[in-house]
Order: structure tokens, then C-alpha cells, then sequence
């Protein structure tokens, strides 16, 4: 039986055909979801076994559809409830977050990312999937490994707060609309410090993720020496200032046939460098990329 049930697993990152429904006639995983490891647990729990013909394998696209979709219902609650819903981040952010991140063709969801229009939603997602991989590839506890991708996902969910016109405006903004678009670290901060489950550390990733070593970032001018270090002493000012990681990731596992995480492994291990110093090295800021 435990064989069977960690044949199971094999499913995951793969999208299911049919509606599944427990013994009690109630749909437990409706058609085309994408199958997480709570997804399976679920079914496993509920006495239901995949079979090979109830699955197809998700195109990449579909991934990235469904993983914008998700962002868009958390961004959405939060708007409406003033709160972050985490049970909803656990459940459906996460999983899809760590099936991207886990992805043979992650370079490909990155440029399918980039293609996305919602800046916001695909930037969240970017973020969160870069998060995890530095955190697996320096080696952190699973709890810590968790709360930094949560981190790295609601870093900009002070967002909700500013007018859509603002964030989506293409042409330069006015002073008073970029000192509302500078707020949303200090919204995000407020958000998350009223959630019950957040870490303060996971909050101040959101106050302090544009502020800079030498002073001049927002919203209040701090120096590295009071920046919060997560990882290292600067990761978290990923927005502006953690590079594009991809090109080394596309370079090592498009033509080295090996996956991101490992990716990541040698190149911590080629350089001796820390992360953020790492990606320095590549030539795109990831809030170009994304």
C-alpha cells in the first residue's frame, strides 16, 4: 500500500481529466486542475487512486494561467477583506509556486511570465519561484525554506491599496502618483502585521524591500546596517535590485541537461559568491524581467 501510495506522487504538475468525486458523491478535485501534493494527500486520504488515463501533462501555459488566476483570487481576498487569507496562500499559492520551481522547463515559465500583462500578479509569482529556489539551493529548513517563498509572494501586496490607473499607467508618473506607488511597502507592512501567522520578518520584507545599502531607497532612507537580513544582507531587495537569474539558470539547464536547483547549487558553489551577489552578476533586474 505505501508503494502505492508514493506512486501517487508522480502526478504532481500534471492536470487531471475528469472530475473527482468522493464516495459521498461531493466533488473533492474538479477537471483540469493541476495536481499539488495536498491535492493528492487529499485524494489519498479520501480512498481515491489516480489512474495513468486521468491524467495529461499541463502545458506550460496552462501552468502559468492557472498560477495568475490563483494570485488574482488572494490579491482580490486581501482587497476585500483587508487581510491576507494564508489558508488560501497555503493551499493554492504555494503548491503551485513549488510545482513551477520544480519544472524541467522552468526558463520557459519565466518567458510566459513575462509575457503575462497583470505586471503585478506575474512579478508576485516570479518572486515567490526565485525565493524558494535560492532558499532549496542554500540548504534552509523546510519551515524557513516556507516562510521566505510566502515572503518573496506578498512582498508588493501592499498593491492592493493603490488605484489600478496608477499601477498600470504607461506613461511617467506624476510626484504625487509615485509617492503612492512608494506607500505600498508601508501598505504591505500594515497588511501583513494584521495577519494572523505572519512573521515580523516576513513583514518587514514588505516595508523594506526598496530600500537600498547606501540610503537612498524608500520608504524611510534606511542603510544596510538596519536593513533586515533574511539570507543574506540584501536579498530581499529583490525588486529593484536582484538581477535576472535566468540566464544562468537557461545557460546551465538548457544545455547541461540539469535542473534549476542545481542550477543555482553550482553556481553558489562555482562563484563562492552569496546569492544576491550572484544574480548581481547577470545583466537584467528581475522587476524587468517580470
Amino acid at each position: 500500500m505505501k508503494e502505492s501510495h508514493s506512486s501517487q506522487y508522480q502526478y504532481v504538475g500534471f492536470r487531471i481529466n475528469k472530475n473527482f468525486y468522493n464516495r459521498n458523491g461531493v466533488l473533492v478535485v474538479p477537471k483540469l486542475s493541476v495536481l499539488t501534493r495536498r491535492d493528492i494527500q487529499y485524494l489519498l486520504h479520501q480512498g481515491i487512486a489516480i489512474k495513468e488515463d486521468d491524467v495529461e501533462q499541463a502545458s506550460i501555459l496552462h501552468l502559468v494561467n492557472s498560477a495568475i488566476n490563483e494570485i488574482k483570487v488572494a490579491f482580490d481576498k486581501v482587497r476585500y477583506l483587508k487581510h491576507i487569507p494564508l489558508n488560501y496562500v497555503h493551499e493554492k499559492i504555494i503548491p503551485v509556486v513549488t510545482v513551477m520551481s520544480e519544472h524541467p522547463d522552468l526558463h520557459h515559465i519565466f518567458t510566459h511570465l513575462k509575457q503575462h500583462d497583470e505586471y503585478t500578479y506575474r512579478h508576485s509569482i516570479g518572486v515567490a519561484i526565485i525565493s524558494q529556489l535560492i532558499g532549496r539551493a542554500r540548504g534552509i529548513r523546510a519551515q524557513e525554506l516556507l516562510e521566505l517563498t510566502i515572503a518573496g509572494f506578498l512582498h508588493d501586496i501592499g498593491k492592493v491599496k493603490i488605484p489600478d490607473e496608477i499601477i498600470n499607467k504607461p506613461e511617467k508618473l506624476t510626484p504625487d502618483e509615485f509617492h503612492q506607488i512608494n506607500q505600498h511597502t508601508v501598505y504591505g507592512f500594515e497588511i501583513m502585521r494584521r495577519t494572523a501567522g505572519i512573521t515580523c520578518r516576513q513583514a518587514l520584507v514588505a516595508l523594506q524591500h526598496h530600500e537600498r545599502e547606501d540610503g537612498s531607497g524608500y520608504p524611510y532612507g534606511v542603510n544596510g546596517t538596519i536593513i533586515l537580513s533574511f539570507i543574506s544582507s540584501s536579498f530581499f531587495r529583490m525588486s529593484a535590485q536582484v538581477s535576472n537569474a535566468l540566464s544562468i539558470l537557461s545557460s546551465l539547464v538548457g544545455f547541461n541537461d540539469i535542473s534549476p536547483i542545481n542550477a543555482l547549487k553550482w553556481s553558489f558553489n562555482f562563484t563562492k559568491l552569496p546569492p544576491v551577489s550572484l544574480l548581481a552578476l547577470t545583466r537584467f533586474r528581475i522587476i524587468y524581467y517580470f
